[in-house]
């Protein structure tokens, strides 16, 4: 497993990244992660369930284990896929789109969904995974970009 991040600094954002994406096993996974501490993150990820990709919104918090908030299903086109999660006075936006296509909203979630006793900011990140199992499958992040929004 790896996690590449930065300190978020502003509580309006949004932060999107492109994905050139090719999963072959269903133990692969990678995507955005927005990481507190290692018992309170969310991850927004892809997998493989052999038709599509499946697209997983999930949440560790200290009072529970894993919790899957809500997923979807991608065709498997090109492999480009772009991931986006926006930050408002309502809280967490998460999108995706595939090449071509607009973002389309998966769910949004409660601005307080990363809070944890000893709160000392979120990290926010790409993250990948073959969960201990070998594996050629890859996720190319093209590109990332972060960008502070006004409080409105």
């Amino acid at each position: 497993s790896s996690l590449m991040g930065f300190r978020q600094t502003e509580s309006y954002f949004s932060y999107e990244t492109s994905l050139n994406v090719e999963l072959n096993t269903a133990t692969s996974e990678g995507g955005i992660a927005l990481f507190q501490k290692d018992n309170c993150y969310v991850t927004f990820g892809l997998s493989n369930n052999g038709d599509a990709y499946t697209l997983t919104l999930t949440q560790v918090s200290p009072s529970s284990s894993l919790n899957v908030l809500a997923t979807s299903s991608i065709e498997q086109s090109s492999g480009q896929i772009r991931l986006k999660v926006i930050s408002n006075e309502e809280g967490y936006s998460y999108f995706y789109a595939t090449e071509g296509s607009d973002f389309t909203l998966v769910m949004t979630t409660d601005s307080d969904l990363l809070l944890s006793e000893s709160y000392t900011g979120t990290y926010l990140g790409i993250y990948t995974t073959r969960n201990g199992k070998p594996s050629t499958d890859y996720i190319d992040v093209d590109w990332v970009d972060y960008q502070a929004r006004d409080k409105p």
